[in-house]
């Protein structure tokens, strides 16, 4: 998925926004939405964000015309994704292969990010892992 958003940024010689929402009980009792890059958290989200770091790392240097930043928004992936659309040229959506409970949660956050979305959205399965 982060491959198709960084030939996409290319193509249309525009920046790359990776963006990972999260759910946790401390942020949400803290109202928290977003983490500024830099800002210490929670020792889950300092993984999260090492993940999403990782994730980019080796993919971003055979693109190296791309300006990528990396976000971290808590909350559900339609309300995190919906208030940065406006603007985009494009937004991305990841679906998790489809088994049980998960084929369910993977077509909702898709879809509604889908019916929220004020630009053209792609949505792109991930490969299964075995």
């Amino acid at each position: 998925m982060i491959e198709v958003g960084l030939q996409q940024a290319s193509l249309r010689g525009l920046p790359l926004t990776v963006v990972h929402c999260f759910w946790d009980a401390t942020a949400a009792m803290s109202d928290i939405r977003e983490l500024p890059q830099g800002e210490e958290g929670p020792e889950s989200q300092a993984d999260l964000r090492l993940l999403l770091s990782e994730a980019i790392a080796g993919l971003s240097e055979k693109v190296p015309d791309v300006q990528v930043s990396l976000r971290l928004t808590h909350g559900l992936v339609d309300e995190g994704l919906a208030a940065m659309t406006r603007g985009a040229g494009l937004v991305i959506v990841g679906r998790h292969p489809m088994h049980g409970l998960s084929r369910v949660l993977s077509i909702a956050a898709a879809t509604a990010v889908l019916e929220r979305a004020d630009c053209p959205v792609a949505i792109v399965p991930e490969p299964e892992t075995t």
